[in-house]
């Protein structure tokens, strides 16, 4: 449990010989940071790596780490508190073979947020992303979030 109540865990998938695993801040790798930085990038926002970290160091954030063979990917999430209860949002996912594993990693996931007293999973996806979720980990589309770079020339 860390400082702000959070319950964490890690697990080896042993018949996959994958593993799921949360990373503190001092262990993530120099890899780590080079997907946290697609990540950001992919995000379309002015958010930065630091910005993750400094979320992670306050307990805001929790980062996630997934290797199976030659696949290895990284997600944050956060919990947050909505009108209706706690939601585990799934803030930012990349990496190598993801796709492969989001049934595995999504499990996961989602007794990371029982055990954190969540009663919703939720994560801004790409189209072709949010249609994976929902075909295959029954997630359901509400809507769509769009997003614009204020330029000095706006308004």
């Amino acid at each position: 449990m860390t400082s702000s109540g959070i319950q964490l865990q890690s697990s080896q998938m042993e018949a996959t010989g994958s593993s799921f695993e949360w990373v503190p801040v001092g262990a993530v790798s120099r890899l780590d940071r080079l997907l946290l930085a697609r990540a950001c990038e992919a995000e379309h926002s002015s958010l930065v790596t630091e910005d993750v970290l400094r979320l992670a160091i306050k307990g805001q954030a929790q980062i996630w780490r997934f290797t199976s063979g030659l696949d290895r990917g990284i997600f944050v999430t956060q919990i947050l508190e909505r009108v209706n209860g706690s939601e585990l949002f799934v803030w930012l996912l990349v990496g190598r073979g993801i796709e492969r594993h989001m049934k595995s990693i999504f499990s996961h996931l989602s007794v990371f947020g029982r055990a954190n007293n969540c009663t919703t999973m939720g994560a801004a996806a790409k189209p072709g992303v949010a249609r994976v979720c929902e075909r295959t980990l029954g997630f359901k589309s509400y809507s769509v979030y769009i997003s614009k770079k204020l330029e000095e020339t706006d308004g």
